[in-house]
């Protein structure tokens, strides 16, 4: 070996020879301590492993263990190594070992101390790192190994994300399901895997008896059935697994005394996995139901399907007696009563079924479910097998009332794997769902409701977490001495970094060095589409919820990033939690930072664009750039428009209009009048679709009736738009937006507590060809507007009159309050008494109305004309009395004036304090759409009449945030998953609304629903007054 060598490599033997060694025998510890002592001496770095000193590592670090803190849920408090393991560890091996610090673990952070353990939340000074449950993906270290339970061999699209990180940051991962031996079957030349580092029957056991609980709760408040097994909690609520045993005695005993009620009979229980270590831990708990004192039968372990079956025929024939309701029936079901050979002369061969499953068919669903009230359900299945049912099969043995499954305990946890109606986990704090699987329909967190009631927790074996720990500990030590020493360089060659591996954890390493190892390179090819990387733009009211929603998308959403000029830490706190995978980029300014802007949308898949409309384009071309995905929920502006081509021609969907109003509204009436005129064939005469945003009528307390809950400025702004409309067969264009709201009227909605009034809304004309149904020729009617509680208008007026919502008006150079401002743009002075003012203001009110209206050419605004004049007095009073409520007749300092110096500005800063929504409030969106439909053909004419009505709440957040961030969100999801479908049906991509495609409208409509946000729809005969 070479002099300047740091590491050496020498046999015990050698050393032994030295006297020191000899004396100290072969006690271990001192044997290590001497050897190393011996090594140093010579200028060597050196560790004993086996009782023998090898090489570990080039550089001669010390190898170093990690345990990270579980944090998948607060129930998981399992450890892979526990403070005694990781003692021995430290003292026999050499091996340092840092905890990271928990406050839920089983074992304490002292236990660990107290073993020699480094409590450090920094595990980058580990080379190994090993944990129970999967790490999020932000939170993986580069160039690590990690070891744990991985859920990615079966191409999990939960964990692609995470796998796809992991390959990335060029990971060895890894996976305990895979640390396994071959062992050869006797009498046969053919070998099974047998799993190594287990948790062993923990999962059964706590499987069992969670089972039993929900089966109890069920029976009494679906069925209406008490039971033995209403004694039973949850195995979490017991001191240890022999407390569990004794009470599962003492359930045995009731069924003995008292037995089940007779309806309920043949109470049914099938298992899966036979010969599985799950199944023998509910097979270990399912025993306890027969106390050992018990001469009396009450577990009766069937042999056959046939005895299955055999138990219902009884009953059909009216046999069942009173013994028969005291014993519970129990089928544990090997492969063979789950499929038949293809071959109809062919006997059932288990070896032959693992090696050739595409010559078997599944029978489970014919022979087994028909006669099963409980599934305990253990096995391992993969997509090679036949499930044991199908969402098909099960529908159909509803339909054919032979479905008499009550409830499934899934300790496989396998959703969407071989019970097909598994839909997904759950976790110890919220264990149950009911899946109606006939209506689709799933319902969270209860044991109540039509269906089948769904126990899938991912963690069982964590409701006894020292003892299961312990157990899995004692199986994943041996590995562990020669795993710390493994470590190399993961851009090395894949045999160098497999060189220091015994032979059951190289088969185990399903990535390194960046690249799925041989083994598992399947992966890629049984993964489904990759998810979808959102970057959101913007930090405002309407975020929260769509990110919210984005989260609970796992499968098609991988990571979240929210990227703004300014991000709270409060907002950030919401999302801290590491099972979250959002990101938070807080100093990007759309317009100025063009490179980081660039940067960010480079690395994304879908743009979700929330800043001020007119920064749209500047997204967008970057969207074009990068070809990427882009939703936004504002009005298709012309520069948007102009980009309709080149996004078309890179096959990228440039979606507008999806929020609210434009949006929701949209949707609805592309839903109604698919149904009126592509169906029933009618002719719109008339259409009126008016909404708002608006507080809630009890926080309507201020003069505006009104608060905000979106951006500001953008209600400003919006109250001086030009609009064109037609109102009783007269086209009204009035291009001049200072007009807007002096064209206000009542508005009667079918909820009479309601006090509204509409602003039309922009060019509602151009509808007419957006909503294909709709004809010029017909229409006599076409109107949209915006939706303010009385008395808006008459402030916005006089704002208007004085110049306040010009966006080109400048604050008076010398002014320094608010009645400095006021008295100046009215052209008074400041000392001006009220009457005076008053006076001043209508005098140069009914000279605006008459200069606004003094070319009147349609009935509507003659109308609109006669009623303000009539009105000029009352309007004015209630204008003034109302702005100086708004304290803007106030002599106090308005302060610093903003940096642009525009009057626009300083007011829209004013009023968000003044009409801002406080915790206490609740706001309301309000929409209403009113169609007179002529059928010619069955000479008939309606009013349909969609109404949506959402109020805000301290939970879900404002009305606003989610009915202009849900359909955003929701769109997100559609584009990830449904992006070639969207794309086809709108000739390739675009720049487009969502009236352009069914896929969208319906899409969102019907997810929109299941958020809560619903329509409501009246129809009735129509008779013109």
């Amino acid at each position: 070996m070479h002099k300047l060598s740091k590491v050496f490599n020498v046999s015990c033997n050698h050393i032994a020879k030295q006297q020191a060694i000899r004396q100290s025998c072969y006690k271990k510890t001192n044997i290590i301590s001497l050897l190393e002592k011996e090594g140093r001496k010579q200028g060597f770095h050196c560790t004993v492993f086996n009782s023998r000193l090898r090489k570990y590592s080039e550089s001669g670090e010390t190898p170093t263990i990690g345990i990270r803190r579980e944090d998948k849920n607060v129930w998981e408090r399992r450890v892979p190594l526990t403070p005694s393991q990781c003692e021995e560890l430290i003292k026999e091996h050499g091996i340092r070992i840092v905890i990271q610090p928990s406050t839920t673990r089983a074992f304490g952070d002292e236990e660990y101390r107290e073993a020699g353990c480094e409590i450090n939340e920094d595990l980058s000074i580990a080379q190994t790192i090993l944990a129970v449950k999967e790490v999020p993906a932000q939170l993986l270290i580069p160039n690590k190994t990690y070891m744990f339970f991985s859920h990615t061999i079966k191409g999990q699209w939960y964990n692609m994300n995470m796998l796809d990180t992991i390959l990335e940051k060029k990971i060895r991962l890894i996976d305990y399901e895979r640390i396994v031996k071959e062992v050869e079957i006797p009498g046969t030349e053919k070998t099974v895997e047998e799993r190594l580092v287990r948790f062993g029957p923990f999962a059964g056991n706590a499987g069992v008896i969670d089972t039993l609980h929900i089966l109890g709760e069920r029976l009494l408040t679906q069925y209406g059935y008490t039971s033995p097994f209403l004694s039973i909690s949850y195995a979490r609520n017991y001191i240890s697994l022999e407390i569990c045993k004794h009470a599962l005695n003492e359930i045995g005993r009731k069924i003995s005394q008292y037995g089940i009620n007779k309806d309920l009979f043949p109470m049914t229980f099938v298992m899966t996995g036979k010969g599985g270590s799950v199944c023998h831990g509910m097979k270990e708990m399912i025993q306890q139901l027969q106390p050992p004192e018990l001469t009396h039968k009450t577990v009766e372990f069937l042999r056959t399907p046939q005895e299955l079956r055999a138990l219902w025929e009884k009953k059909a024939r009216g046999e069942v007696t009173k013994e028969d309701c005291r014993k519970i029936y129990i089928l544990i079901c090997g492969p063979e009563y789950m499929v038949k050979h293809k071959s109809q002369t062919q006997p059932f061969d288990k070896y032959d079924y693992y090696a050739n499953p595409q010559d078997y068919e599944p029978i489970f669903h014919e022979t087994i479910i028909p006669y099963t009230k409980v599934l305990l359900n253990g096995m391992y299945w993969d997509a090679r097998y036949p499930r044991l049912i199908t969402n098909k099969q099960a529908k159909q043995l509803i339909d054919q009332n032979r479905f008499p499954l009550i409830c499934v305990g899934d300790v496989s946890c396998d959703p969407g794997g071989s019970v097909e109606f598994l839909t997904k986990t759950t976790t110890i704090s919220s264990p149950v769902y009911v899946n109606n699987i006939k209506e689709d329909k799933i319902l969270d967190d209860t044991v109540i409701g039509e269906g089948v009631a769904m126990l899938a927790v991912d963690h069982l074996p964590a409701e006894f977490p020292r003892s299961s720990s312990s157990l899995f500990g004692s199986h994943l030590f041996p590995f562990i001495p020669d795993l710390a020493r493994s470590f190399v360089t993961m851009s090395s060659p894949l045999e160098t970094q497999m060189k220091y591996l015994p032979t059951e954890l190289r088969k185990a390493v399903i990535t390194s060095g960046g690249k799925l190892t041989p083994n598992f390179e399947y992966i890629d090819k049984i993964r489904g589409p990759r998810s979808s990387r959102v970057l959101i733009l913007g930090s405002g009211y309407v975020v929260p919820p769509i990110i919210d929603y984005l989260i609970d998308n796992p499968r098609d959403i991988a990571t979240v990033t929210v990227a703004s000029d300014k991000i709270s830490s409060e907002f950030k706190s919401k999302y801290s939690d590491s099972k979250k995978s959002v990101e938070f980029v807080s100093n990007l300014n759309v317009t100025n930072d063009s490179q980081l802007l660039a940067d960010l949308i480079s690395k994304c898949d879908i743009v979700l664009s929330l800043v001020p409309a007119p920064l749209h384009p500047i997204v967008a071309q970057q969207c074009l750039k990068y070809e990427k995905h882009l939703v936004t929920a504002s009005y298709i502006s012309p520069e948007m428009e102009q980009l309709n081509e080149q996004a078309k021609e890179k096959g990228l969907l440039f979606i507008n209009e999806i929020g609210l109003d434009p949006g929701i509204d949209h949707m609805c009436i592309m839903k109604t009048l698919d149904q009126v005129v592509g169906q029933r064939g009618g002719k719109v005469e008339s259409f009126k679709s008016f909404c708002g945003a608006l507080p809630a009528p009890e926080s309507s307390d201020n003069p505006l009736g009104y608060k905000f809950s979106w951006s500001p400025i953008g209600v400003l702004r919006a109250s001086q738009n030009p609009c064109l409309f037609m109102k009783d067969g007269e086209v009204v264009n009035v291009t001049d937006g200072n007009k807007l709201t002096f064209l206000n009227e009542k508005v009667d909605v079918k909820f009479k507590g309601f006090n509204f009034e509409v602003i039309p809304n922009r060019d509602s004309l151009k509808y007419i060809s957006k909503y294909k149904y709709l004809n010029e020729k017909d229409l006599k009617t076409m109107m949209r507007g915006t939706l303010r509680f009385g008395g808006f208008c008459e402030v916005f007026r006089l704002l208007t009159l004085l110049g306040y919502l010009n966006q080109s008006t400048v604050i008076p150079a010398d002014a320094k309050t608010y009645r400095d401002i006021f008295c100046t743009q009215l052209g008074v002075p400041v000392s001006t008494d009220l009457k005076t003012i008053s006076a001043k203001v209508t005098s140069l009110y009914n000279e605006k109305i008459d200069a606004m209206f003094s070319n009147i050419t349609d009935k509507y605004q003659q109308a609109i004309y006669n009623r303000l004049k009539a009105n000029a007095q009352t309007d004015v009073s209630f204008a003034l009395k109302s702005v100086k409520q708004l304290g803007l007749l106030s002599t106090d300092s308005f302060g610093e004036k903003p940096k642009s110096g525009l009057l626009l500005d300083l007011i829209c800063t004013h009023l968000e304090k003044e009409l801002a929504l406080s915790a206490d409030d609740k706001d309301l969106n309000f929409m209403v759409h009113e169609f007179i439909v002529n059928y010619e053909k069955e000479n008939v004419k309606e009013k349909i009449t969609s109404t949506v009505c959402v109020y805000g709440d301290k939970k879900e957040g404002t009305a606003t945030s989610r009915t202009v961030g849900l359909p955003v969100a929701i769109t997100a999801v559609l584009v990830a998953k449904e992006s070639a479908a969207l794309k086809k049906s709108v000739g390739g991509g675009g720049v487009i609304g969502p009236t352009s495609t069914p896929l969208l409208y319906e899409g969102v409509l019907s997810k929109l629903e299941q958020q809560g946000i619903t329509v409501e729809e009246t129809v009735e005969p129509y008779e013109e007054m």
